[in-house]
C-alpha cells in the first residue's frame, strides 16, 4: 500500500486519516488504458485538510498505476 501524506504533502500514519466516504469514479485518461477506471477517494487528515487516494484500474479491474496519495481534494 502507498505510503499516506497529510494535507501538507507530508508523510504521516495510515491512522492520521479518516475516510469521507466519498469516491469519484471517471473513466481513465492514461494513454493505453481504454475501458479502464481512475478512482479517487477521499480523506482528511487530522487538521482537516483534505488528501485523496488515487488508484487507476484496466479493463479487467487489475490496477495499473497506484495507489497513491496526494494532498488536496479531486481532480
Amino acid at each position: 500500500m502507498a505510503n499516506p501524506i497529510d494535507g501538507g504533502g507530508n508523510q504521516c500514519r495510515d491512522e492520521d486519516l479518516i475516510a469521507t466516504g466519498e469516491v469519484l469514479h471517471t473513466p481513465s485518461t492514461r494513454k493505453g488504458n481504454q475501458g479502464g477506471q481512475s478512482v479517487q477517494e477521499g480523506f482528511v487528515d487530522r487538521e482537516g485538510r483534505a488528501v485523496t487516494r488515487h488508484t487507476v484500474y484496466d479493463a479487467l479491474g487489475r490496477v495499473v498505476h497506484g495507489p497513491h496519495f496526494r494532498p488536496g481534494g479531486f481532480r
